[in-house]
């Protein structure tokens, strides 16, 4: 495996010393870090980095041979955050709050996907509706019964009234992941000439639908959750 075979890889040495640079620092920050709890937290960081830059590399893009790393971080997140994870009892913050750090990945992608639809012309209940159907389609279900499309508008009028604070991530990864993302036309959704502004991609309606679809189902939507 070479640069030659794989054009779209950057270049090998740059990369290795990338890699080595950030963790050059970020192991002098966790051997400098007094705090059991904070130490922890910085070696998930360490571990994100490591699985971030092999998400560079061809064969890992699109895969789902780094799920463990991710995983082990979503583990941790749980255990910081106080939410339920099943490999271990996670910290007692009170409350009665038992939404899992899975579930509320979940509810992020589901709040992102209603507005991507909306932005692309969808009513409302036609966003729930194609949510709730995308959430059947992938498996998930409510109490054994199909996604019901009344959760999806619960979850994004607690988004729009800022009612829950377990959807503040939204707003941020949807700035992040929609800023990046490449149209039908080669250029950007929103930086895209298609529609003669130079704003918007003409497609979309299109693109959000197949996001919408999609998001759920790919093993490696998790991405977005730990990284941000």
């Amino acid at each position: 495996m070479n640069k030659d075979s794989n054009p779209d890889w950057r270049d090998q040495t740059e990369w290795l010393q990338d890699l080595v640079t950030e963790l050059e620092q970020r192991i002098k920050i966790y051997h400098a870090e007094p705090d059991v709890e904070l130490k922890r937290n910085k070696a998930a960081a360490y571990m994100g980095s490591i699985a971030g830059h092999l998400q560079e590399i061809p064969p890992f893009k699109g895969t789902d041979l780094l799920v463990p790393f991710k995983d082990l971080l979503i583990f941790i997140h749980s255990l910081e955050s106080g939410s339920g994870h099943p490999w271990a009892k996670p910290n007692n913050f009170g409350g009665t709050n038992s939404e899992t750090v899975a579930e509320t990945e979940v509810r992020i992608w589901i709040v992102m996907g209603v507005w991507s639809l909306l932005e692309g012309g969808y009513r409302k209940n036609q966003a729930y509706k194609y949510m709730a159907n995308a959430m059947t389609e992938s498996g998930r279900t409510s109490k054994g019964r199909p996604f019901s499309h009344r959760n999806v508008q619960r979850w994004w009028l607690d988004y729009e009234y800022q009612r829950d604070d377990r959807l503040a991530k939204v707003q941020g990864h949807i700035e992040n992941y929609w800023a990046e993302m490449p149209c039908p036309h080669g250029q950007l959704m929103f930086n895209c000439k298609s529609n003669g502004n130079g704003i918007r991609c003409a497609n979309w309606r299109l693109v959000a639908e197949e996001f919408a679809s999609n998001a759920l189902k790919v093993a490696n939507f998790r991405d977005w959750f730990v990284s941000r």
